[in-house]
């Protein structure tokens, strides 16, 4: 950070969080933006996964979610995307359980955004087809025994993916 977004001038010299104008006095921190996502688990225990349509990662498999809008909680925000991206509402699965939670970079645009991302797992109560909306080219159920073959976004979904399902169904399946 180097300068002001408030008045454009220099931020004093050697600040760090809060950096301070030199000329305003105002103070700005750098804050991660929150995401949701929602794992969700059929009547088999398979987990539904959702391959990118858009960068970044386009063509690579991660969970149904996204970022926290203005003014949504985390839940709020999950629930969203749930039903922009794969058309389930609320009532579609039990309530959801918070699993996991990570930071990573998320780079767009000209940009490399700090995230903070929050995965919360659910039950599917429907039978209906689920299939992909907004930016989501396709939704697919896999095994816990296929996780380490399937091309992930992030590295650490498999370990998510089965540590989920172990909350959900127990050790036993």
């Amino acid at each position: 950070m180097k300068y002001c977004h408030l008045c454009g001038a220099k931020y004093v010299e050697g600040s760090q969080q809060p950096w301070v104008c030199s000329s305003c006095g105002n103070q700005k921190y750098l804050n991660a933006s929150p995401t949701a996502d929602i794992l969700l688990f059929d009547s088999q225990g398979r987990a539904l996964i959702s391959e990118r349509g858009i960068e970044p990662a386009k063509g690579k498999y991660d969970l149904p979610g996204g970022f926290v809008e203005l003014e949504e909680t985390i839940l709020e925000g999950m629930y969203r995307e749930a039903e922009e991206e794969l058309g389930l509402k609320a009532e579609d699965f039990t309530e959801p359980v918070f699993v996991y939670s990570h930071n990573t970079q998320y780079e767009f645009s000209k940009e490399v955004n700090r995230v903070v991302g929050c995965t919360f797992a659910a039950r599917l109560l429907t039978d209906k087809e689920i299939s992909p909306h907004d930016d989501v080219a396709s939704v697919k159920f896999v095994t816990m025994d296929e996780l380490d073959s399937v091309d992930f976004s992030l590295s650490a979904y498999p370990e998510i993916i089965r540590g989920a399902h172990k909350k959900l169904f127990g050790a036993d399946q």
